[in-house]
């Protein structure tokens, strides 16, 4: 089944408190995968205006469409998070399977999977649920440091893909529903369970996204870009990114990188593309003109690097005559394209990045003041959204070994770029004290005088800063700035004539940390360049296949398609072990006549199923099992209901608890059963073939038979459908592991 459809919101609340209380687990991800903020680091940033804990978090794709995605990317330690894109086309039929992250990563998914109106309940019910979470205090008790209870993050809207389709009404409503939810947000309110009635009155946040990241069509022209971002600013009120692609090399460079730096013979990029999409001197003056309309507006514009890259498809993997690529290439790719980015416009530019980054050069992209860093194919790959928290341990360590305590310290620090960047900053505020020092008084001596104080309290700063910036004596940067600058003469206070003394030491700090991050692409583009790590040789090996093939019971159990799910589609859940003959029947003159039947087997008590309705076929799964079939098409495909089950016309089951339990089936031959178990009678009917049969649950033998309305289909009655839906049945309501099915059940 490739379509998703989203839980409810009730469901999806419950899920995530039973299954934390019961198994100290959300969503399948172990509370050991969660992020543990270490005490006495200070990472956070600001993203035109808005704080986050971290500047680490999904980017638009498929981690970031429904709200368990979400969920799991905050509990690993994702702070920002880049909705997957928007667009008024939102019934696409997206190929299958449409994500291949053998080793680089291609995919040939780029647009949300459901309707603009499911989209915003999924986006404002997971902000909701992480407020739920977090409030709530459950999780409290598992970190020191109250890394969930004090944490910030963002929801980042994306949106494409032209202006005609960005400036339709329904587009439109659903941005401004974004920003102002109040409507959802109470709608989704009454629907959170009794269980966790006293939640329901918390307050919500209802603004709760301010930003939005435009995405564009390969060849959409320059003034196009520029109608659309002026009317995000103007129309919308939304701080805006421009999402940019790395076309903007131009193919030569490309090509240069791809083949002779890197070795990626066999990847042949898209040139058609290279001809139609925006120049990168078409692109410079385009923001410049639209960083001016933003402060108009009284909001932030920054672009973002990079898209991915379309390439001709030369694997047996998809269909498409093209796919996107993503992953380590496109990483030296994009770092080539921030180095020219931040020449032609400068520190100031707020930049966000996203392209192969990955838990070994997440802590170099924060070097250079990058906000936010977002990722996506690592997360794709074994461990899934569990790989987050050594994204943010590593900066923590590269942090601790240089010893500093903030992010900002740690930009000034690891390239030796901050000492430059201190002279340059402070320069600029050498040069306003003399320009207003000229303007203060006409009297050339109390004009010396002035010009004097702030030489030498100028001159003080920059000594206190630089030392700081070593380490010794001083550690702390911000501290250091703030001592000297309490010292400050009276003259100085004057020409400044600012009162809020942290305004203007934070102000300072901030310029002295932006000069830093920009000086330090240089050397970090360099070294990325030529690191082995990102070559074709690094990146050939292709997950272990061990020759075997996936059956609907027992697997090796290594789990791999958990994790490697963006959506929690795959599950464990707990069969009965067993090994018997069962005889088939015959109904003849009324009555069953047994003949021969077969061997019914189930090894293994650790079992893995997979949940229709949060599978769109991707196909990752199937990537990383080791063994043939993908789960996805091979294991137990559960339906959250008749009317999924029914639209779907391949093998699946729909469970049914309540006072009878009920389930399900559809086969491989077509055949449709159905198996109703009465736990307290042991009542146990079997619907197949047209027939109504009970079935004794100890022997496993009919005991007795109705026959519906109609003729019946079949004169045999084959029970191996019944042993598959009974273990089956039994297994998903098993109270050992929390899932979709049996979750409202505790």
């Amino acid at each position: 089944m490739a379509e998703l459809v989203p839980a409810s919101f009730g469901m999806l609340v419950h899920r995530a408190f039973v299954e934390f209380e019961r198994q100290r687990r959300i969503f399948d991800l172990p509370e050991r995968k969660f992020h543990r903020a270490r005490a006495g680091f200070d990472i956070g940033v600001h993203f035109h205006g808005q704080k986050a804990s971290n500047p680490l978090g999904p980017a638009a794709g498929p981690q970031t469409q429904m709200v368990q995605n979400l969920v799991l990317s905050w509990l690993a330690g994702g702070r920002i998070f880049e909705l997957k894109t928007v667009q008024i086309h939102d019934t696409l039929e997206i190929p299958r399977p449409c994500i291949d992250a053998t080793n680089v990563g291609y995919n040939v998914e780029w647009s949300q999977e459901l309707r603009l109106e499911k989209s915003l309940r999924e986006y404002v019910g997971a902000h909701m649920l992480l407020e739920m979470l977090r409030a709530s205090g459950v999780l409290d008790g598992t970190f020191e440091d109250e890394s969930f209870a004090h944490s910030d993050w963002i929801f980042d809207l994306s949106v494409g893909y032209d202006l005609k389709g960005i400036q339709h009404p329904r587009v439109v409503e659903f941005m401004r529903s974004c920003i102002d939810a109040r409507d959802i947000v109470e709608e989704l309110r009454p629907k959170i369970p009794d269980r966790y009635a006293s939640l329901r009155d918390l307050d919500f946040k209802t603004d709760m996204m301010k930003t939005a990241t435009l995405s564009t069509f390969h060849g959409c022209p320059a003034d196009e870009i520029e109608a659309i971002c002026e009317f995000l600013l103007r129309e919308i009120g939304l701080h805006t990114t421009i999402k940019l692609n790395p076309t903007l090399l131009g193919v030569e460079r490309c090509e240069q990188l791809l083949h002779d730096d890197l070795g990626y013979d066999e990847i042949r990029v898209a040139r058609e593309h290279f001809a139609h999409d925006l120049k990168f001197d078409e692109m410079v003056p385009m923001v410049k003109r639209l960083q001016e309309t933003a402060r108009e507006c009284g909001l932030g514009l920054g672009v973002k690097l990079t898209n991915t890259l379309v390439v001709h498809n030369h694997r047996d993997f998809f269909s498409e005559e093209v796919m996107y690529l993503s992953g380590a290439p496109l990483h030296v790719l994009t770092m080539s394209i921030l180095h020219d980015v931040r020449a032609a416009l400068g520190a100031e530019i707020p930049i966000s990045f996203s392209a192969g980054i990955d838990a070994h050069n997440f802590a170099r992209a924060a070097s250079c003041n990058l906000v936010p860093i977002t990722t996506c194919t690592d997360l794709l790959r074994p461990g899934g959204y569990g790989r987050l928290p050594l994204y943010l341990g590593n900066l923590e360590g590269e942090m601790e070994r240089l010893g500093v305590r903030s992010l900002g310290d740690f930009i000034l620090r690891v390239e030796k770029q901050g000492e430059r960047a201190a002279r340059a900053a402070i320069g600029e505020l050498r040069h306003a004290l003399r320009r207003s020092a000229s303007s203060l008084t006409a009297d050339p001596t109390r004009r010396e005088t002035f010009a004097g104080d702030a030489e030498e309290f100028v001159g003080a700063l920059e000594r206190r800063v630089r030392e700081a910036i070593r380490g010794s004596p001083y550690h702390d940067v911000r501290a250091a700035l703030g001592a000297v600058w309490k010292t400050r003469p009276a003259s100085v206070r004057a020409i400044l004539r600012n009162g809020n003394e942290r305004s203007d030491t934070e102000q300072l700090y901030a310029r002295m940390v932006e000069l830093a991050g920009h000086y330090n692409v240089e050397p970090v583009v360099a070294r990325t360049t030529h690191d082995p790590r990102y070559a074709a040789a690094r990146n050939a090996r292709l997950p272990r296949k061990i020759g075997s093939r996936l059956t609907l019971y027992d697997c090796i159990n290594c789990d791999k398609c958990i994790p490697v799910c963006p959506n929690d589609a795959n599950f464990v859940y707990h069969a009965a072990p067993q090994e018997l003959e069962y005889a088939n029947y015959r109904w003849e003159e009324g009555a069953f006549v047994e003949e021969p039947g077969g061997r019914f087997v189930v090894e293994k008590e650790h079992q893995i199923a997979n949940y229709a309705d949060f599978c769109n076929d991707c196909g990752n799964c199937d990537v990383f099992c080791p063994e043939d079939g993908g789960p996805f098409i091979e294991k137990p495909r559960i339906f959250s209901s008749l009317e999924t089950w029914g639209h779907d016309r391949g093998v699946g089951f729909y469970v049914r608890p309540g006072r009878k339990n009920s389930i399900w089936g559809r086969f491989a031959d077509g055949a449709e059963h159905m198996l109703q178990m009465d736990p307290e009678s042991g009542q146990t009917v079997f619907r197949s073939a047209g027939m109504e049969v009970e079935i004794d649950p100890a022997r496993h033998r009919p005991i007795g038979a109705r026959l519906p309305q109609g003729e019946i289909t079949s004169t045999r009655l084959d029970m191996r459908p019944y042993h598959v839906l009974r273990t089956l049945l039994r297994g998903m309501l098993d109270a050992r592991s929390t899932n979709y099915i049996n979750n409202n059940r505790f």
